[in-house]
């Protein structure tokens, strides 16, 4: 494991707590609380297509690292929230699963961020390699 790696995970981790706290007060307050999982989700996939464009090596792992605050975080909301008197146990699940579904937006943002990188990287091969042939024909000429 090298040492950008290790970066790529610590960016990644802090950028997820970030996204984590400041989500719930900028989409209550500039979008209204029904539109807080589009956010989210949203906001996390394009954070993976920036953290894989930057780090392709790490491709869609960079997503697990995203999404790894939430975990702990579900398990905190779950013990340490007040106790409804009536629980609405479909709801309640279709709210646990929208939480999930961050995972799979940051994964595939971070897939595509890193598919991104590696065809302009390789676009730029390309053209080097056509400029430093078409620079070598023309000097022999």
């Amino acid at each position: 494991m090298n040492t950008s790696d290790i970066r790529a995970r610590i960016v990644a981790v802090l950028l997820g707590i970030i996204l984590f706290f400041a989500l719930p007060f900028v989409s209550d307050s500039l979008f209204g609380e029904n539109t807080w999982w589009y956010l989210a989700i949203a906001s996390y996939g394009v954070s993976g297509v920036v953290l894989g464009f930057i780090w392709p090596n790490m491709s869609w792992r960079l997503g697990l690292w995203l999404f790894a605050i939430w975990p702990p975080m579900l398990v905190l909301m779950l013990f340490f929230s007040d106790p409804q008197p009536v629980v609405h146990w479909k709801r309640e699940f279709v709210g646990f699963l929208g939480f999930f579904l961050i995972l799979p937006a940051a994964s595939t943002g971070a897939w595509l961020g890193s598919l991104i990188a590696r065809r302009v990287k390789r676009q730029r091969s390309g053209v080097s390699e056509t400029l430093a042939n078409s620079g070598a024909s023309g000097r022999s000429a």
